[in-house]
């Protein structure tokens, strides 16, 4: 179980590391309530991971899987709607 949840936590900060925002001034300017509702996810996946990896905690891991497909739903969602907003690139002909 251990094992399972250093892979899961490695995996959550590795994503959250390479998240798609050219830079943190970027990031503070974004949609506050993402990122506050995800920054509070990820702060009870991290926690729940702690306790998963110290007591080999069922609940812990539980958890810490709930806050993955939270997370990845809402980062979906997300996504898609600033994709629907964005205006499109210009089209380039290649003769």
């Amino acid at each position: 179980m251990r094992a399972t949840g250093l892979v899961i936590l490695v995996l959550g900060f590795a994503a959250s590391a390479s998240a798609v925002v050219p830079n943190f001034a970027q990031l503070l300017h974004g949609n506050k309530v993402y990122m506050t509702v995800t920054s509070l996810i990820g702060l009870g996946a991290a926690i729940a991971g702690v306790l998963l990896l110290v007591a080999e905690s069922d609940a812990g891991l539980a958890v810490v899987m709930a806050a993955m497909v939270v997370m990845w739903l809402i980062a979906t969602i997300h996504h898609s709607q600033l994709a629907k907003t964005a205006p499109s690139a210009p089209v380039h002909k290649t003769l």
